[in-house]
């Protein structure tokens, strides 16, 4: 059952008032969820619900590179075994003909869902029994280009035709026949950002593909021979946001312009390194980091939340990242695969460094008091249209310890 939420606050209590329920009914809630969290690092005092799914979960490799979601809804993963696929009960496993890692995947229109490996590279379509069989492209790659060419690590849809990136070659597939681009030093990255086709030569930076060719965005590319190039997103209509693996971030519009987007964190997303990222709303962008789990920031490059091991996910080694029709986050992680409910209006709420109970909660003098089994707990909060994004770090009110039943101004 999901719950749309509306948090409104007076100087006596919290109240979460549900104004639209799956089922139709229409209820008044009052509930508070707490999880143990660590002092030192100062978040959001709202935390959404994040699952986490093991290996022995979904019974496949330990890494998954890309994440898609096909027009039914499920869930695809290139993992380290084959095509994983969740439909939100059950996983499994499809693996590809020659058994290695699928590094890239991408769904067309037609729910077509095309795949890259190791030395392989085609498409999954469901068989005459419902179960998705796998087509190998292998054979419409010109003779003297088949043989080695590595890892696909980007796979794009770009105007009815499928570009699937290697090291050292680009194949386009374009009516049954696949042409190659060969890298003039090696291609890091390839991606479809406002209805632009980008990839990274290492050597000759930041190109996009027009008229069958490939051409330098700007004449002074900065991202030449320097660092690698993670994600490009839609920044505005007319601009992009680039993240790098180890120099942050990049505001680029439409002449190619770049500016470097500096913020009080930018020191520590560069240290961090940026894998990969995703566009969460208007002004939201998620972070997926090799050693800082997830950064949700602003356009400004200023930081709203953070997702690591001490908010719930399994490890902090971030390697693919994804937003969901509803709008909520899949991470494939160094080891296993976690969810975060980001969209969900249902919050935890963790004041307390062990297990615990809350029993009441007041609003006073803008500090959020909380009773638990443990005692009593207060935060700063700041007047926010949803009070879970206030931040600050819950402290005990001397001489509370014990059980806590009601409180009353």
């Amino acid at each position: 059952m999901i719950l749309n939420i509306l948090i409104y606050i007076n100087t006596t209590s919290i109240h979460f008032l549900s104004n639209q329920i799956t089922c139709g009914m229409r209820l008044i809630i009052l509930f508070f969820l707490f999880l143990p969290i660590i002092a030192e690092a100062q978040n959001t005092i709202g935390l959404p619900d994040i699952a986490n799914y093991s290996k022995q979960d979904y019974k496949a490799g330990l890494q998954s590179w890309d994440i898609k979601q096909d027009n039914n809804g499920i869930i695809y993963l290139a993992n380290n075994e084959g095509l994983l696929s969740f439909d939100g009960k059950y996983w499994n496993l499809h693996p590809l003909p020659n058994k290695t890692i699928v590094r890239s995947i991408e769904i067309t229109p037609d729910n077509r869902i095309y795949a890259g490996g190791q030395d392989e590279l085609g498409y999954f379509s469901p068989a005459a029994n419902g179960t998705l069989s796998f087509t190998s492209l292998i054979n419409s790659i010109p003779e003297r280009d088949r043989w080695s060419f590595g890892d696909v690590w980007d796979i794009c849809y770009y105007k009815k035709d499928i570009f699937f990136r290697c090291p050292n070659k680009i194949f386009k597939l374009s009516n049954g026949s696949i042409s190659v681009f060969t890298a003039p030093s090696e291609w890091a990255y390839m991606g479809v950002c406002n209805n632009r086709l980008f990839a990274q030569d290492y050597k000759n930076g930041l190109l996009t593909y027009e008229n069958n060719i490939w051409k330098p965005v700007s004449g002074n590319n900065i991202f030449s021979g320097k660092d690698y190039i993670t994600s490009v997103l839609p920044f505005s209509k007319s601009s992009v946001l680039i993240a790098t693996l180890k120099n942050g971030l990049y505001r680029m519009d439409k002449s190619g312009i770049l500016n470097k987007l500096n913020s009080d964190i930018s020191a520590k997303i560069e240290k961090d390194r940026i894998y990969s990222a995703a566009k969460v709303n208007e002004d939201g962008f998620a972070l997926a980091t090799s050693h800082g789990g997830v950064y949700i920031i602003d356009s400004t490059g200023r930081l709203i939340q953070q997702f690591t091991k001490t908010e719930g996910l399994q490890n902090n080694n971030v390697l693919s990242i994804f937003l969901d029709k509803q709008k909520n986050l899949w991470l494939g992680l160094d080891n296993g695969i976690d969810y975060v409910a980001y969209n969900s209006a249902i919050k935890h709420i963790n004041p307390n460094l062990h297990d615990g109970s809350g029993y009441a909660t007041i609003i006073h003098k803008n500090y959020l008091y909380i009773g638990t089994s443990a005692g009593l707990f207060r935060v700063p909060v700041q007047p926010l249209k949803d009070l879970s994004f206030s931040k600050g770090i819950f402290e005990t009110v001397l001489n509370t310890t014990g059980q806590v039943w009601e409180l009353q101004k």
